[in-house]
């Protein structure tokens, strides 16, 4: 559900008015109109103008892939999954070249049903995040989320919890890979 935005025929017609506060407002409204939301097979190439988004993860429909854009400092997406998946959500680097590509680090807190509560960690050459509740070592429940932001050039830095609501879920060690 889209947020309205203000306007002189949906804004107060009399004292005081509020011509400040209604542009922010307004401002407002479109940062939170622009949240993504994933309820089918998705393939989509981000750019810088989706920095800032949080896409919902929702549905069990299909896999979905998400390729960042070319690194620049300060670019940040956000996946939040409101519904269990056993589907795929890949998220990846644009340059996947072999140790000079674009590469993740950081890592993500997986816990599963098990109990078992790990930390799967980016590091080396990683240009690719996998979450799926139905491949061994990895996960996608409800209440998952995951942030990337880049930090500097060719660097995304990778924060998060995963729900893993299997047992196979384990230590998450498949979460992160090296697509090339």
């Amino acid at each position: 559900m889209a947020l309205d935005r203000l306007t002189k025929d949906n804004f107060v017609s009399h004292p005081p008015f509020f011509t400040v506060y209604d542009y922010w407002y307004n401002v407002l409204v479109d940062k939170l109109n622009v949240q993504g939301s994933v309820t089918e097979i998705v393939t989509t190439i981000l750019t810088a103008a989706d920095s800032g988004k949080t896409f919902f993860v929702n549905s069990d429909s299909g896999a979905a892939t998400y390729t960042l854009p070319a690194p620049e400092v300060g670019l940040k997406f956000k996946w939040i999954v409101t519904a269990n998946t056993t589907t795929a959500l890949v998220i990846k680097t644009a340059d996947i070249t072999d140790t000079t590509g674009d590469m993740l680090r950081g890592g993500l807190l997986v816990c599963s049903a098990a109990a078992i509560n790990t930390f799967a960690e980016a590091s080396g050459d990683v240009n690719t995040l996998t979450l799926d509740d139905d491949v061994n070592n990895s996960g996608c429940g409800i209440g998952s989320w995951v942030e990337i932001i880049c930090t500097e050039d060719p660097t995304w830095f990778v924060t998060g919890v995963i729900n893993g609501n299997t047992d196979v879920d384990g230590t998450g060690s498949a979460i992160f890979t090296d697509a090339d």
